[in-house]
């Protein structure tokens, strides 16, 4: 049997909830089929919701009113002598010169004590999570990428890939009609698509909103700009207030935001190596030896210097996939006949002008 999982069980009670999307419905449909013991995880689960479902309403009841409604349907001829049944234990009948309120009391002390012991057996039963997930709300959680790249997922599936020194804030699990979460940082997201909740990043007055695609975005690009590059499906990008116009991505599209003047551009994406700092792929055409320096420190955290600034506009066509800085520069070297001298913690690059 497939092990149980948060995001399967978080998936069973937004389907449960009415809140889950087409491709959750497809997921949870392929689930059920793929072994008869997920089946019976799925059944017991919607037992105890409906269960859930039953106290919650029976919780908000007013007792007073089911008493009359009650005394309409038994009638006096259902009171015997001193004392009534109810499910197959006999109560002494309180005095009537009160005016029912005793017996009004009695019946409402049985019902909430039965109220009290039927939520304790709940309780007992149901997985914690599945309780947590039910009656709490989210609580806001951080994934911080302190020394070095981290990858994770949301508690919707999604998968977040966060650069060093980034931070995202997330809740526990996502409650309503909307996604949100806060980045400060540099990120690559592939988000579940769900048509009913759509995802939201927020940073200060720029939300950029997405069903379920992938794509990049960096909060602290150069010039105190932010950037987002789309890989995949469609993003819709807008200041805080601002919803009804959207800038709109397509795949290979990228946006320029100044969030201080509350302006963006589009255009399209020209830089291939947006995400090396993810994949250490770096593909270059023609390249200035300034800007393939400029992105090994970025994604190495080195810290390597033209001290000849004639050979900054050194052209270069190569490919480099998970080499080290080392050997790239090995590569630069013999290419261009580089010089490479240490001076502590940095790196110097010289040589002579290329032709």
């Amino acid at each position: 049997m497939e092990k149980e999982t948060t995001y399967q069980i978080d998936l069973i009670t937004r389907y449960l909830a009415g809140e889950a999307g087409s491709d959750d419905l497809v997921f949870l449909e392929a689930w059920l089929k793929a072994d008869p013991g997920n089946r019976k995880i799925f059944e017991n689960y919607r037992l105890i919701w409906l269960e859930m479902e039953r106290t919650r309403m029976e919780n908000s009841v007013d007792v007073d009113a089911a008493w009359k409604d009650m005394e309409s349907l038994i009638g006096e001829e259902k009171v015997h002598g001193t004392g009534y049944t109810m499910q197959g234990q006999e109560f002494p009948t309180p005095e009537r010169e009160e005016g029912q309120t005793k017996t009004r009391s009695l019946v409402q002390v049985y019902y909430r004590q039965a109220l009290r012991i039927a939520a304790v057996l709940i309780l007992v039963a149901v997985p914690s999570f599945f309780v947590f997930r039910y009656f709490s709300r989210p609580v806001q959680k951080q994934m911080d990428a302190t020394l070095t790249l981290k990858e994770g997922k949301l508690p919707d599936g999604t998968s977040v890939t966060l650069n060093k020194g980034s931070v995202l804030e997330y809740p526990s699990f996502f409650k309503g009609k909307k996604r949100n979460v806060k980045l400060n940082g540099e990120a690559y997201f592939e988000v579940k698509h769900d048509d009913k909740k759509p995802f939201i990043i927020s940073n200060g007055n720029v939300r950029v909103e997405v069903l379920g695609t992938s794509f990049y975005v960096n909060t602290q690009a150069a010039s105190n700009t932010m950037e987002v590059i789309l890989n995949s499906g469609s993003v819709a990008v807008y200041f805080e207030g601002g919803k009804e116009n959207p800038l709109i991505l397509k795949p290979g599209e990228k946006a320029e935001i100044l969030p201080d003047q509350q302006t963006m551009e589009k255009d399209i994406n020209t830089n291939p190596n947006y995400n090396s700092w993810m994949t250490q792929r770096f593909v270059y055409s023609n390249t200035p030896l300034l800007m393939i320096l400029a992105d090994l420190n970025k994604v190495y955290h080195t810290d390597l210097r033209i001290t000849t600034p004639a050979i900054s506009y050194c052209l270069v066509t190569a490919t480099f996939d998970h080499q080290s800085p080392e050997a790239i520069l090995h590569v630069l070297q013999a290419t261009l006949d580089l010089t490479i001298s240490s001076h502590g913690t940095w790196t110097g690059i010289s040589g002579k002008k290329c032709n």
